[in-house]
């Protein structure tokens, strides 16, 4: 069974992943493709959750994409099933990773066209690949809701100098740490970035709350992971917001580096 700790941190890292993929651009080309069909195929959870859903389907992937050869165009077609549509865009993932294809703009193009060339590769990304993520986010999401509910909460005792107090595992540490950290101002400096949301798609939402939900539970402890710490930031800074979004993030992400020498 996965344990709560690591399904949070292969959604972490899953949600970065999937985030770069999305906004390649030319420069990058099959980059951040490699990159996340390596991560799906390689990490134990997501290949769990792909091998599961393509076992089920019998699909042929050679249906899934209809050709035009007189125009050289191409067109999706997406079959009703969802784990069909899972194992056909598995397939094309992995077509484009392994193949050696010389531009990703080129085979964008053939299905999409834009005038801007990074804009023809990011509509192309997403029609082709979002509901892959979105499917592979929505079981990541469900095992942690389902192992949180069956993993109750624990009390522990925090020791700040002077301080003593408990607060319950799982829940927002509101007054002390562990290390003497300043939970005041950690906590004012999580509100922050969470009133400035306005304008971030509803996933963006959710993947700022998954990183202030580890930065809070890493520096709650006496010795916080400085590559949870990391990676959380490292999302947070990917993520394109308002001026005040920006500013917040900026702000947290000084804070963590001066509590606990984290460089980003």
């Amino acid at each position: 069974m996965n344990n709560l700790k690591e399904l949070r941190q292969t959604s972490l890292d899953f949600r970065r992943l999937s985030s770069n993929f999305l906004k390649s651009t030319n420069a990058d080309n099959f980059l951040y493709v490699k990159r996340l069909y390596a991560y799906l195929n390689e990490q134990a959870i997501t290949k769990q959750i792909l091998s599961t859903a393509i076992s089920s389907s019998d699909y042929d992937c050679a249906e899934f994409i209809t050709k035009d050869d007189l125009h050289h165009r191409c067109e999706f077609n997406v079959p009703i099933n969802e784990t069909d549509h899972v194992k056909a865009m598995h397939s094309f993932l992995e077509d484009l990773a392994t193949t050696d294809y010389k531009r990703l703009h080129s085979i964008a193009a053939s299905f999409v066209y834009r005038k801007k060339i990074d804009e023809t590769i990011q509509i192309f990304l997403e029609k082709s690949f979002k509901p892959l993520i979105d499917f592979i986010t929505d079981a990541l999401s469900k095992e942690i809701m389902a192992l949180e509910q069956s993993t109750p909460a624990t009390q522990f005792n925090q020791h700040i100098g002077t301080n003593y107090g408990t607060a319950n595992a799982g829940a927002s540490i509101v007054s002390t740490q562990t290390n003497g950290i300043d939970a005041s101002e950690l906590a004012g400096l999580i509100e922050v970035v969470r009133k400035a949301l306005s304008g971030l798609s509803d996933e963006d939402k959710e993947s700022v709350q998954e990183y202030m939900e580890v930065i809070e539970t890493e520096l709650s402890k006496a010795q916080p992971k400085k590559s949870f710490l990391k990676t959380a930031m490292a999302g947070l800074k990917a993520i394109k917001g308002s001026v005040e979004f920006s500013a917040a993030v900026s702000a947290i992400m000084q804070f963590v580096a001066q509590c606990c020498e984290v460089v980003l």
